[in-house]
Order: structure tokens, then sequence, then C-alpha cells
């Protein structure tokens, strides 16, 4: 496909496409339309020629019987076809690219301006809204699941029976650090109170 179609066929082109999108013909353009559009691009070819040959215009205008008539309009329908196909795709290719390259733009340019200017009223209206609409279905039906999952986890019940032994051991052995001062502590009375 080219890039630069000629500007008629980019034009007849989104013609037909916005034809199609809006549902005023179905799919291929009417018969009618590539008869027209044939006519026309065969009537621009022969205005072509007919500058380039004055002497040949009388003869090219003369009229036609009904055979070459019928076969001039079965050409101007193939003719009109292919161009409206050729535009078709041509304007297809051409907004697919001004599409991609506003996107491109607008990613750029305008959306991190909007993200920033938006994110203070998120996070001070909308995510108090969200949470608050939330948290009830999160206390009510969330972590009742999580807390049983914990329970019935073997792995959490190791660790908090670690941890419990771990407790239990410091504990223990804080009290024996406590009951060893206290019985020093009580001896040092006892002495104290008998040599004297």
């Amino acid at each position: 496909m080219n890039d630069h179609a000629p500007l008629s066929r980019l034009a007849l082109g989104v013609s037909v496409l916005a034809g199609e999108r809006l549902r005023l013909f179905d799919k291929p353009a009417p018969e009618t339309l590539a008869v027209l559009v044939g006519v026309a691009e065969r009537g621009r070819d022969r205005a072509r020629r007919a500058l380039r040959s004055a002497g040949d215009t009388a003869k090219q205008m003369a009229p036609r019987p009904p055979r070459r008539v019928r076969e001039f309009l079965d050409e101007a329908r193939a003719r009109g076809d292919k161009t409206i196909r050729l535009g078709r795709l041509e304007a297809k290719g051409w907004l697919n690219r001004t599409m991609d390259d506003s996107i491109r733009w607008a990613e750029r340019t305008i959306i991190p301006r909007v993200v920033d200017d938006m994110t203070p009223h998120i996070v001070n209206n909308v995510v108090p809204k969200v949470l608050d609409g939330v948290m009830p279905v999160i206390r009510s039906r969330v972590v009742p699941v999580i807390i049983e999952d914990l329970s019935t986890d073997e792995r959490i019940r190791t660790l908090i029976q670690e941890q419990s032994h771990g407790m239990v051991s410091e504990a223990t052995e804080e009290l024996r650090e406590n009951s060893a001062r206290a019985d020093d502590r009580l001896e040092n009375s006892f002495r104290k109170l008998f040599k004297a």
C-alpha cells in the first residue's frame, strides 16, 4: 500500500469506511457507487487524453452503440470496484497510522498530566469511599476465610509451636536466673543475720 495515496482516493476510502460504519450500505460498496467511481475515473482519464490530443476529442465523444455502452459500464464498474477497494485500504492504513500517532502523542503529553492532576482526588476522595464500601465485606467474608486457612495450615501450627517452645524456654531461663538471684539474696541475708 502506498503511503502517499492520492487525496481523492483517500477521501473516497474514508467515505466508504464511514458509510460502512454508519451502516449506510453493506460491504462491498454498492454497485452503483462502483459504476459512478469508474465512470468518473474513466472521464478523468479521457479528459487527460483529450487535452493531449485535441484532434481525437470529437471521435471519443461520438455516441456508441448499445453493446459498447454495456462494455463501457462493465469496465467502469470493474475499475470503480478496484479504486474503491484500494481507496478503502489506503484510508484504513492512513486512519490507523493517524490514530496510532494520536494515541502515542496522548500517552506522552496528555495522560501523564491527567494522572498527576487526578491522583490527589483519587487518593483523598475515591479510595476512602471504595474502602468504606469494601471493608465490611472484607471483615465478614475474607478475614474468616484467611483465619480458617491459617489455623489449618501445618506450617503455621509448626511455627506457633516453635515460637511457644522458644517463649517457654526463655521464661524458664528467666525464672531460673531470678530464682538464683533470689536464692543468693536470701542466703546473704541469712548469713548477715546469723553472723551478727
